[in-house]
């Protein structure tokens, strides 16, 4: 069983407390029937999630990670997130060039 997972998506949504609405990239969506998931990767490890997904940063952020986040829902930009096994608190965002 996997720990954490991995998922590149874009950002619609960027909440004051740190809470974002995110859409999957190409290899991290995938559409069943008329459905799309987030797909949250590690490994051989998979799990879906509804598409767009709300997911809330953990422990303490500073101003940089929020800025980050901030950042990638303005100009639209691809950030690659760690998220907890219990596939809604992010442990880690980068932006991806």
């Amino acid at each position: 069983m996997c720990s954490k997972y991995t998922i590149q998506c874009t950002i619609s949504k960027l909440s004051s407390n740190g809470s974002v609405v995110v859409k999957g990239c190409d290899g991290y969506r995938k559409k069943v029937g008329e459905k799309d998931y987030n797909v949250l990767v590690e490994g051989t490890c998979e799990k879906f999630l509804d598409c767009p997904a709300q997911l809330e940063k953990g422990g303490n952020w500073g101003e940089w990670e929020f800025a980050l986040l901030r950042d990638a829902t303005c100009n639209n930009k691809k950030v690659e997130l760690v998220v907890l096994d219990d596939c809604k608190t992010i442990e880690s965002v980068a932006i991806l060039a």
